[in-house]
């Protein structure tokens, strides 16, 4: 080959490179914006709202089959199962919907039934009030001049009177209860049924009351 043409040639393929080199390159796919979001952790789930206090019936705490609710600070009692009870201010008391109750509390005395039928009857009225159950005073004052039925199948001994009266509006029955703590306070119960409950709630009702004890 020529001289010249062998230049022309070499001329041609560093032509040829150099276009090559000049082509313009393609465009780098722009980076993904990040994520402002990815190292933001999910946010805790609330806390599970507090256990209920159970001192008001409003609360709905109902009973189970080991549940002992305290009688002022001397006592305790186990509420039928599946009762709704609380413990008030004064007493302790739990219910079966409207048709029965049972309460208690504790007053700073021992209570004397024949001797001193006024401070029983002071004492049980803000049981009476919270069962919604109507006693007339002389009703009460008629059967405390007999001595009650004891009861003494449970861990104290119970003095028992049943009473004429209303709960819920609607005749029933009513049993006074009163008996003594070690600690020398005084304390007073009552159950209340409406007599078409009676059957239904009998043996809960006795297996309950029966139940009170000391909690010292």
């Amino acid at each position: 080959m020529p001289r010249s043409s062998r230049k022309i040639v070499i001329a041609c393929a560093l032509a040829s490179l150099m276009l090559a080199s000049c082509k313009k390159q393609p465009a780098k796919e722009p980076e993904p914006e990040p994520d402002p979001f990815a190292n933001v952790s999910e946010p805790e789930p609330p806390p599970p709202p507090p256990k209920p206090k159970c001192e008001s019936l409003d609360e709905e705490c109902k009973a189970e089959e080991e549940t002992w609710v305290h009688v002022g600070e001397s006592a305790q009692f186990m509420p039928p199962t599946g009762w709704l009870y609380a413990k008030l201010e004064t007493l302790s008391i739990a219910k079966s919907e409207t048709d029965a109750a049972i309460a208690y509390r504790i007053v700073s005395s021992s209570l004397e039934p024949k001797k001193d039928p006024a401070g029983v009857i002071e004492a049980v009225k803000p049981i009476f009030e919270a069962m919604s159950v109507e006693v007339s005073e002389a009703t009460i004052k008629k059967a405390l001049k007999k001595d009650g039925v004891v009861d003494d199948k449970g861990s104290l001994s119970l003095h028992t009177w049943e009473l004429d009266g209303k709960v819920d509006g609607a005749k029933g029955v009513v049993i006074l209860v009163v008996s003594s703590l070690g600690s020398g306070d005084g304390l007073v119960g009552a159950v209340a049924l409406k007599e078409s409950a009676v059957q239904e709630h009998l043996e809960a009702v006795q297996k309950s009351y029966r139940s009170v004890r000391s909690s010292q």
